[in-house]
This record gives C-alpha cells, sequence and structure tokens, in this order.
C-alpha cells in the first residue's frame, strides 16, 4: 500500500495522520520491523523528514523462517528444525536459529540460553534482555527447566524405566567420552522410559537431570542402544536419513512473571514410521 505526503513532517507523525486508526506503539513497531519504505527505501528512524510528494509504504508483514511457538518481550520459543544449527559455529557462515530470529525481529539483545545439536529437532528458548538472560541461564544452570526427548534408538531395550549416571567430558573431535571415575568428567544423569519396543528398536521418552554436551547420544550408547542415525557414538542404522532425537517438551518459569509455562511438541511423524 503507498500512501502520498501531503506536507513536510517525520516518519512517525505522517504514519499517525496516514493511519489513524492505528497506536502510536504499533506504527512505531512498523518502523522498527523495517515494513515502512519512503519511496522504495526502507527507513529506520522514526524521526525520519518526509517531504511533500514523497511515498510511504507499508509492507507486508514478514513472516519467520522459523516455526516460532511463543514469543514476547521476554523470551522466544522455537521449534528448531532437524540440520540448522543453534547459534554460530565458528567463523562458519552456516545459517544458524540465532541469526535468523535477530535478523527477523531486528532485536541484537535475543541470546541463546542453551542449545540443541544441529541433528537434534524441537523445542528450542531464547531470552531477550539481559535480566531476563541472567534469569534464564540461572535456571538452567540450577536444572530448574524440565527438559524432555523423544528418542528412537537400537535394539529393544530389557527395562521399562531407569536411570543411567555417569561422568562426561570432551574426548577427540569433539565427541563426548563418558566414565564412571568421578574425577575424569562432570556428573550427568538421564531418566529414561519406554513407550514402544520392537524387534530392532525402542522409542523412548528421556528427561534431562542434568544437561551436558550430547548426554543423551552418549548415554544411550553406554547402554549398548545408540540413537538411529548417531554414527558418531556407534549407530550405523538410518531409516529416515536423520538423527531419532527430538526435544518434545520445555517446562520453566516465566522469568519476568515467574509464572510456570509448558511448551510441548509432537515427535516427527517419520519417527513414527519406524
Amino acid at each position: 500500500m503507498s500512501l502520498l505526503v501531503q506536507k513536510e513532517t517525520t516518519l512517525l507523525k505522517a504514519l499517525i495522520a496516514l493511519y489513524p486508526e492505528s497506536s502510536r506503539r504499533t506504527l512505531q513497531n512498523w518502523i522498527e520491523k523495517k515494513r515502512i519504505q519512503v519511496d522504495n527505501q526502507i527507513v529506520k528512524k522514526p524521526h525520519f523528514i518526509v517531504k511533500r510528494g514523497q511515498k510511504i509504504n507499508l509492507l507486508k508483514k514478514d513472516l519467520c523462517p522459523l516455526p516460532v511457538v511463543y514469543k514476547d518481550h521476554f523470551l522466544i520459543v522455537i521449534d528448531k528444525p532437524c540440520g540448522l544449527l543453534s547459534v554460530p559455529k565458528d567463523d562458519s557462515v552456516e545459517r544458524n536459529a540465532l541469526d535468523v530470529l535477530k535478523r527477523h525481529f531486528a532485536d541484537e539483545n535475543i541470546y541463546a540460553v542453551h542449545r540443541l545439536d544441529q541433528k537434534t529437532s524441537g523445542l528450542m528458548v531464547f531470552s531477550r534482555g539481559k535480566a531476563s538472560t541472567k534469569t534464564l541461564c540461572q535456571a538452567f544452570k540450577k536444572h530448574e527447566v524440565q527438559r524432555v526427548y523423544y528418542a528412537v534408538c537400537e535394539g529393544a531395550l530389557e527395562k521399562e524405566e531407569g536411570l543411567i549416571e555417569s561422568y562426561l567430558k570432551e574426548g577427540k573431535n569433539l565427541s563426548m567420552v563418558s566414565s564412571q571415575n568421578p574425577d575424569d568428567g562432570k556428573k550427568a544423569i538421564t531418566e529414561y522410559k519406554v513407550l514402544q519396543k520392537k524387534a530392532f528398536s525402542t522409542h523412548l521418552l528421556l528427561t534431562l537431570q542434568t544437561g551436558k554436551k550430547h548426554q543423551i547420544r552418549v548415554h544411550l550408547k553406554d547402554i549398548g542402544h545408540p540413537i538411529l542415525a548417531d554414527k558418531r557414538y556407534g549407530c550405523m542404522h538410518d531409516p529416515i536419513g536423520r538423527l531419532c532425537l527430538h526435544a518434545t517438551t520445555l517446562k520453566l518459569k516465566h522469568p519476568d512473571t515467574n509464572k510456570e509455562m509448558v511448551f510441548t511438541s509432537p515427535a516427527p511423524n517419520n519417527f513414527k514410521r519406524i
């Protein structure tokens, strides 16, 4: 939609005159989100001077290229696709969720307070602002955020539920090494429950009592049932062309209101076809 400016004024005042039904906050948000053009050039300053005869154009709302489950001024929860990096990797220019969100929301104050492996899909939370970042980081550090994963592992587990405990440290090629020696890594605890058992695979729900790198992947390898398609940890079977691990539930307290929030994402359909 293009509208002609009738007299010289600031961009914000021009928008107020052109869109009297919209609130001042809404108009400022359009500018911040790069939805306003003056003579086909995006303008990001509300006090930019527009002259008589110039055209103001309101661009269509840009849909986020990532599936956003929830967002407000304090946090964003997404359903991360498999194959997408959570955050930038060294000097790599590969697409990642953090940069996508910063660009889309035109907000540099978005931070990743935890991570998902590139080959893992599912729920991931990002903070907005330093106060929210501090609160959420502390919640993850104290294990106050409940994180539940859906996985399909190799073989049929004997026990229907249990705990896997070990000490993890990083070894060669960024892989994690598991040990029963308390002096040889940081303690990691994973709780599991069998959902469905087949001859060659088992569907599981796994709850992290700690949150270490590759924790679920290493622990399932430890008990002889690595996740399907997890070549790094010993499984060469790849029935659906991806790692069979999905972050299905996040339970946390809102960093501003302290209200308990629960987010869920169902396991991918192709997991169920295995």
